[in-house]
Parts: C-alpha cells; structure tokens; sequence
C-alpha cells in the first residue's frame, strides 16, 4: 500500500524483503515499511508516525529492535 496505490505480491513477505533494499523493514507478520518514510517512532505508544500524517500501531514485540535499528536517529 503506498499513498496513491496497493500492490499484490505473488510471494511471501520474507521474499519481497529479500528482494528491497534495507530501508526496508518488517515490522509484523503482513507488513513492511519504508523506513525513510517515518517521521517518528513513539516507543510508550509502539507506534510509528509516516510523513504523510498516518499513525500505525501495527508493530510486532518480536520486530521492535529491527524498527528501532532502521528509524534510529529520527526525531
């Protein structure tokens, strides 16, 4: 899902990731977000804040630490 269009993937979210580049990060088993895209990552809350205004609280406990690794230094 972008702002403007969804997209139907044929394989596995694992595959898709393999295939992005890192800014790319799985944060639940059906998601994976473009790290460049977030404008903040609210820990208390567990959600993230885009650059377009959505909030998304969406996020694995299992995929936090990788999240944290790729938005780390976004305020």
């Amino acid at each position: 899902h972008t702002v403007k269009e969804t997209f139907i993937y044929p394989g596995t979210l694992t595959k898709l990731l393999s295939e992005l580049d890192k800014r790319f990060v799985k944060i639940s088993r059906s998601t994976i977000i473009n790290s460049r895209q977030v404008k903040r990552y609210d820990t208390k809350k567990n959600a993230l804040l885009f650059r377009t205004g959505i909030e998304l609280e969406d996020i694995s406990r299992d995929k936090r630490k990788d999240l944290i690794k790729c938005v780390r230094g976004l305020s």
